[in-house]
């Protein structure tokens, strides 16, 4: 039985300023590093032979932190969804109204990906994880990326702002060789 630890990162210097990132490199502020120490405890329990990261900073950050010494491999399959010309700007952009269709539909309007696209990557690296000879697996990433993979792995497409995703939120899924499985859901802020 596999089974795979998926981490968010800390609190970014934008989620301090409440602009959306996607893409952008955006670094942990401290109060991000202090959540990534806050996760050490409970990730130093746990072998992993093998741990990812997204190849943004705000997640290799969060590994460095939470896994001091750390040998991980980065990968951009891993990075957030990619939100266009919105990156970087405030979410007050965007009529309340249309939040819930974005969120079902992506950003592909915007210069980003599309929903579709989004889960194609998540779904694309989940097939590789299940194909590893790797049973013990984390994964430093984003909230979006997260939700999208606890989406696909429950199949449900219109889950993600109906679960909440804290800073340095741990998903841990078991894979039997078969489906994929929600094994437990912490979020420790």
């Amino acid at each position: 039985m596999k089974r795979i630890w998926i981490i968010r990162h800390g609190q970014s210097e934008n989620n301090r300023s409440g602009l959306l990132s996607g893409w952008i490199d955006t670094p942990l502020t401290e109060q991000g590093i202090k959540d990534a120490e806050n996760i050490r405890p409970v990730l130093e329990k746990e072998h992993f032979d093998r741990v990812y990261s997204s190849d943004l900073v705000r997640a290799k950050t969060t590994a460095e932190t939470a896994l001091p010494g750390v040998v991980y491999e980065t990968t951009p399959k891993l990075r957030e969804m990619n939100l266009g010309e919105l990156a970087g700007r405030s979410p007050s952009i965007i009529p309340k109204d249309q939040l819930p269709y974005l969120s079902n539909v992506g950003y592909s309007a915007f210069g980003g990906e599309s929903r579709e696209e989004f889960y194609a990557r998540i779904s694309s690296f989940a097939d590789e994880l299940a194909a590893s000879e790797y049973d013990s697996i984390a994964v430093f990433s984003h909230s979006g990326w997260l939700r999208g993979f606890l989406s696909i792995t429950l199949g449900i497409t219109s889950l993600s702002y109906k679960v909440v995703c804290g800073n340095c939120a741990i998903g841990v899924f078991e894979y039997d060789g078969t489906i994929w499985r929600l094994h437990s859901w912490m979020n420790l802020q």
